[in-house]
């Protein structure tokens, strides 16, 4: 929905409290501005006659993205406490995906200042639609990573080998493919643009799924592996890294390495 619908102005005055109640630090949309467009969960009941009970609802604002397209950031974000914890969170973040896939004229989904729990729901479904995409899992890590008898881009496990993959993440065979590591990233940005993901959250995704795949025992993938996301660590935190003698900035690097794969190990647990 946009402003321009009949009468949603007036609901939207009456939901957004919401976002004050539930969203830290939330604030009141601009209704003058162009640009806002709204997707909102509702459940339909029928007692007699149709009723619909509000459940949350987002709000989306573009962004002009050169040469001619747009960017669409997810602003906010919330489903009512009787409701969360039940999977409609995921059911509206998919919609709203799968919705900015459906428009020619969106180059990609961002979101603005997520909180913590937020990013792992972002993760999540976004770790569970890659490894559902045979196509790329096929072409990122070969034929014989992927079967679509288990989602069509689950690991299949290799019973011939035991021991266990980096961070504690169970071992998965390593095949060739695009992947790498390291990524071939001309490859990776093709399919970056495709899916229309922002470009830090799809390299964050690609070295969550080179994990899965990554066998301890392969010394050169490990540290392929390694550097590919010190590397991507390091941009990211370049002003403040930049700062600091080599030594430190060397031992802040894989201090916060470490805690990534951490990271990963908890999310990957989630979609497994």
């Amino acid at each position: 929905a946009t402003f321009d619908d009949p009468g949603f102005r007036e609901y939207h005055r009456r939901m957004q409290i919401f976002i004050l109640l539930y969203i830290e630090a939330g604030s009141y949309l601009n209704e003058e501005e162009d640009g806002w467009e709204f997707v909102v969960l509702s459940r339909k009941r029928k007692d007699g006659t149709a009723t619909y009970h509000f459940i949350g609802y987002s709000s989306l604002y573009n962004f002009y993205c050169f040469p001619e397209n747009v960017r669409m950031r997810l602003s906010q974000f919330v489903i009512l406490p009787p409701y969360q914890r039940q999977g409609h969170g995921s059911e509206l973040y998919k919609a709203i995906y799968y919705y900015v896939l459906t428009c020619p004229a969106v180059s990609e989904l961002t979101v603005e200042d997520p909180a913590e729990a937020f990013e792992d729901l972002r993760d999540r479904n976004d770790l569970r639609m890659l490894l559902a995409n045979e196509q790329f899992m096929k072409e990122g890590f070969g034929t014989q990573s992927v079967t679509a008898s288990h989602g069509g881009g689950r690991v299949q496990k290799t019973k011939s080998h035991t021991r266990s993959a980096p961070m504690g993440v169970s071992r998965g065979t390593m095949s060739q493919g695009k992947m790498g590591p390291p990524v071939d990233k001309a490859w990776a940005e093709k399919w970056r643009k495709d899916l229309k993901i922002a470009t830090r959250q799809f390299q964050r995704l690609v070295e969550m799924l080179i994990m899965l795949h990554l066998d301890s025992a392969d010394v050169r993938r490990a540290r392929a592996f390694r550097l590919q996301a010190k590397e991507r660590i390091y941009r990211f935190n370049f002003e403040i890294l930049a700062q600091l003698e080599k030594e430190e900035r060397l031992q802040k690097l894989e201090e916060t390495f470490q805690s990534v794969c951490e990271d990963y190990t908890r999310l990957l647990a989630m979609v497994r």
